[in-house]
């Protein structure tokens, strides 16, 4: 078999795949979140609680996966113009694999929540996660609305500004300190953008 027939460009398109970019973004935050449950023990000022330590993790891996797929997603609209054309049948391999990667984390949050015990305070979450996965695999598998997709992950460059400010609330940063007031203003600040012009 040769990579030049039909065979083996099956073959590549199969390893190549959103769902292998699944399963490796939820390797990959799972081995996040071993590091960081290592690594945060180094410091002294971080909560000792099991459960609190556990939010600090998801909240780190939470800002890590907002800053990705929200500016990648950003990224995709402005590169690909065929997205704001046409919103139902545009499409794009990268935006596939950001679409992937964002699925095997909300796998992962799924997971990590219910595994460290936060489930129970976190069940409205884990519902959303459900729908978003749902949502995503429907993109992924019959290969539409991949512009909504992506227009929904802009949201996660909002999540880069809540997270945060409850990972500066953990380390105890002072609320009237410049880098928490920046923070809070980047915050509030798309949230409030939509409303302008609107009657």
């Amino acid at each position: 078999m040769t990579l030049n027939d039909g065979r083996g460009n099956a073959l590549i398109h199969s390893l190549f795949s959103p769902y292998l970019t699944v399963v490796l973004a939820f390797v990959l935050f799972y081995c996040a979140d071993i590091f960081l449950k290592h690594g945060f023990n180094c410091f002294k000022r971080i909560p000792t609680s099991e459960t609190a330590l556990a939010r600090l993790r998801n909240y780190s891996l939470s800002v890590f996966h907002a800053l990705a797929s929200g500016f990648g997603a950003l990224i995709c609209l402005l590169v690909c113009e065929d997205f704001l054309e046409d919103i139902v049948t545009a499409e794009n391999d990268i935006a596939y694999h950001l679409i992937g990667f964002s699925t095997g984390y909300f796998f992962h949050d799924i997971y990590h929540n219910i595994c460290t015990g936060l489930c129970s305070r976190s069940l409205e979450i884990i519902l959303h996660h459900i729908t978003v996965v749902t949502s995503f695999v429907i993109v992924i598998q019959y290969r539409i609305l991949v512009p909504y997709a992506l227009f929904g992950l802009l949201m996660e460059l909002n999540s880069i500004f809540l997270h945060g400010r409850h990972i500066m609330l953990y380390f105890d940063v002072d609320p009237h300190s410049v880098v928490y007031q920046t923070n809070f203003k980047a915050n509030i600040g798309p949230l409030s953008k939509p409303t302008y012009g609107t009657n």
